[in-house]
């Protein structure tokens, strides 16, 4: 493979080791010996993605093929969006109206619609991956 590395011992780390930990090599090779200080963090998300952001987003739908503009009070918090309709409504600890995994995103980048797309000002469209059976996914836009 090209490697210069050689393996001389190894640890098994999961979630029941995150945070700061000492521990015992496996199959130590001389000239390592006695522990290994560790701080691992389990995640599979970015720091980033830790901010919460909240406000009023207006949302494009279509209902039996008429498209109307509604508005709602927005939460993106780890990679989800969820929405109701009021603020006090999420500070009433509400169930949302609807929610988003960002995770099932498949753009590389959300960026501004262009008028043509869209005449509204900050506008974006968000591509998802959506369950249509237990084994087909659909793109909606």
């Amino acid at each position: 493979d090209g490697s210069e590395f050689i393996r001389c011992g190894y640890i098994i780390l999961n979630r029941d080791t995150v945070g700061l930990n000492k521990f015992y090599l496996d199959e130590a090779e001389y000239p390592l010996e006695g522990t290994i200080e560790v701080f691992c963090r389990c995640t599979t998300l970015p720091p980033a993605i830790e901010v919460e952001n909240r406000g009023f987003l207006a949302m494009y739908q279509t209902v039996s093929e008429m498209g109307a503009w509604e508005r709602y009070w927005a939460v993106l918090r780890r990679g989800m969006v969820y929405f109701w309709r009021y603020p006090n409504d999420e500070s009433m600890e509400k169930r949302p109206v609807a929610f988003m995994d960002l995770s099932k995103c498949t753009n590389d980048v959300v960026v501004a619609c262009t008028p043509e797309q869209c005449p509204r000002e900050n506008s974006f469209s968000i591509d998802m991956l959506v369950s249509t059976t237990p084994s087909m996914m659909e793109k909606k836009r």
